[in-house]
């Protein structure tokens, strides 16, 4: 399923050199945006793992303990370890202010992990976020949903972008008493994770529905220049 459209917030310019005639090296600059939307059929729940201790080694084997509890609610939810992934692992002191020295004192260390867990089955995600929860060691960061099609309503994005600009570009020249030249560029930003909503910090399966997008909008823009030929 998806729907596409388009959003244009363009600004044209055909240089000239003189307010009579158009230099021969004339532009137009055309930039527009491009949607397109699909429903997701992928989640990742992320969550965290904190453990503190006086010693730094105690602090990481508090947080291999609490890893396995973690990992246990997971296996019994039904999910393996090659399932559950983790993104960071770190140890580091921590420091309070004291008003005796007025200065910071070390008062221990704290070992942190991020893990995330991916599902297809959004009738799953309730499951998965109490084994985390009752488990007692994690905490829920967010859930973000994707799309395995994200890629592909990117490009038909892309091309719907493509093809508007250029009619614009064409009607401004055609306006203009010209006509459009030969393409001297196109760009497009990158973007990080395209489409990707996240919702954050909730802890029960009794608010799952309500918190799973019914779409996600692919956005990207283009902007394009062409010889202006008069």
């Amino acid at each position: 399923m998806y729907r596409s459209g388009f959003l244009m917030v363009f600004s044209a310019a055909i240089l000239a050199a003189s307010s009579l005639a158009f230099a021969a090296g004339a532009e137009i600059s055309v930039s527009g945006q491009g949607e397109a939307a699909v429903v997701p059929d992928i989640a990742k729940i992320h969550f965290s793992i904190t453990a503190r201790a006086d010693k730094s080694e105690e602090a990481a084997r508090e947080s291999a303990r609490l890893h396995a509890e973690v990992v246990s609610a997971l296996n019994a939810a039904g999910f393996s370890e090659k399932e559950i992934f983790t993104t960071l692992f770190r140890v580091e002191p921590e420091y309070q202010y004291s008003e005796q020295t007025r200065q910071r004192e070390r008062k221990g260390y704290s070992s942190r992990q991020m893990l995330w867990v991916k599902t297809e089955d959004f009738s799953k995600i309730g499951n998965i976020i109490d084994a985390i929860l009752t488990s007692g060691a994690a905490e829920i960061n967010d859930i973000q949903y994707s799309s395995s099609r994200i890629d592909f309503m990117r490009k038909r994005a892309l091309s719907d972008a493509i093809r508007r600009v250029r009619e614009d570009a064409e009607t401004l020249a055609r306006e203009a008493g010209g006509s459009l030249g030969e393409l001297i560029e196109i760009s497009t930003p990158c973007q990080d994770g395209p489409g990707i909503i996240e919702a954050v910090r909730f802890g029960g399966a009794q608010v799952q529905a309500q918190q799973v997008p019914e779409e996600i909008i692919v956005r990207v823009s283009v902007s394009c220049r062409w010889r202006f030929v008069k």
